[in-house]
């Protein structure tokens, strides 16, 4: 089973408000990264998704939104649901690149409307640097590096 979510936002700007959707995204079925709050990571890491099934996830959410008039619509994709997309990370970029291509009949997103979160693996940063323009998110979840080895393992390998 792959998690994806639909999160509605609204905020007013000076021309009134506006609505949108935001698209969680998963890259991963399980995790193999073990963070002690999460869920998922309890799981354990069972398959990376494919390319195709991450873009899935957005055109599924795509199609079950109403196209009309005052409806919001998808503006932004995060990647933020299940997996550590930089342990996929040739799927993940082959994702944003289809994401950011504009393609006949269908909307695309600009990479500034992308954001993919990760516990802090700084090759796969260094990668993602080089060959996307989306935005990065690193997941600290703590401020010292006691605290965060304790929360995440890979903070022993990669720390604050």
């Amino acid at each position: 089973r792959v998690e994806t979510v639909a999160i509605p936002m609204e905020r007013t700007v000076t021309s009134g408000d506006r609505k949108r959707i935001t698209i969680c995204v998963s890259s991963q079925v399980g995790c193999a990264m073990g963070c002690s709050f999460c869920y998922t990571g309890q799981m354990g890491f069972q398959r990376n998704l494919t390319a195709s099934q991450i873009v899935e996830q957005v055109l599924s959410v795509r199609r079950e939104l109403p196209i009309s008039e005052g409806h919001p619509q998808a503006t932004n994709i995060v990647f933020m649901g299940m997996g550590e997309p930089f342990h996929n990370l040739g799927n993940v970029i082959q994702a944003i690149r289809i994401f950011t291509t504009e393609h006949p009949n269908t909307r695309h997103f600009s990479p500034g409307k992308i954001t993919v979160s990760t516990v802090g693996m700084i090759p796969e940063i260094k990668r993602f640097y080089r060959e996307t323009q989306a935005k990065l998110a690193v997941s600290l979840h703590a401020t010292t590096d006691e605290l965060r080895s304790q929360l995440m393992p890979i903070n022993k390998r990669y720390n604050l």
